[in-house]
């Protein structure tokens, strides 16, 4: 239901929902990184629930192609404001609020 969801998202989990199977996935902040300036490792954590009605199939329903967009989208967003580059950033933004407009009002409030 919608409150799940939104509850979900606030604490930072991307959700991608195909019919009635759900993929959850979390990722880290980078660890084992000396500097702050340079690229560094984290743990991305993915937990799929199946449809109970049809048989299991492999990836149940898919890898999460939203998660995926939404995880790109964020990081070049990351990378551009690091830059100082608002134009890149304001149309990151715009890209991210399209493709889940939930999680763009909840990292704007």
């Amino acid at each position: 239901d919608e409150k799940t969801y939104v509850g979900w998202v606030r604490e930072r989990v991307l959700v991608d929902v195909q019919g009635d199977d759900v993929l959850l996935q979390i990722f880290t902040r980078p660890i084992l990184q000396s500097n702050a300036n340079e690229e560094a490792p984290f743990l991305e954590f993915i937990q799929r629930v199946c449809s109970a009605r049809e048989l299991p199939r492999p990836g149940c329903g898919g890898f999460g192609i939203r998660n995926f967009l939404v995880l790109f989208l964020s990081i070049e967003l990351s990378s551009a404001a690091q830059r100082g580059d608002a134009a890149a950033s304001s149309l990151l933004r715009e890209q991210l609020a399209e493709s889940n407009p939930i999680l763009a009002d909840i990292a704007d409030a």
